[in-house]
C-alpha cells in the first residue's frame, strides 16, 4: 500500500508524507521476539483485529492522547487478515 498524505502544521511548510507499507511474516523455522524494544526505546505493543475495529487513541511522545487514524485500524486489519 501506498500512503500520501498532505501535511498541513502550524509552524511547517506545506509537505507530504509518503508511506510504502508493506505487510511480511518471518520465513519458516525463524522465531521473531514480538516483545523485543523497538529501537529508538518507542513503546509499542501489537493489538488484536477487535481492538483495531474501534475508535482509539494513544500516547503522543508528550503524553496527549491522540487518535489512530482509521485507515492506520483497516491496514492493521488487512495485515492480521494476510497472515491468517
Amino acid at each position: 500500500v501506498i500512503l500520501i498524505q498532505d501535511i498541513r502544521a502550524e509552524g511547517q511548510p506545506f509537505h507530504q508524507h509518503i508511506d510504502h507499507v508493506y505487510f511480511t511474516r518471518p520465513r519458516e523455522g525463524i522465531t521473531v521476539d514480538f516483545t523485543a524494544a523497538v529501537p529508538g526505546g518507542v513503546p509499542h505493543r501489537w493489538f488484536a483485529t477487535d481492538e483495531l475495529e474501534r475508535s482509539f487513541s494513544l500516547p503522543a511522545p508528550d503524553g496527549t492522547l491522540v487518535p489512530v487514524a482509521e485507515d492506520i485500524r483497516l491496514l492493521g486489519i488487512r495485515a492480521i487478515a494476510a497472515a491468517e
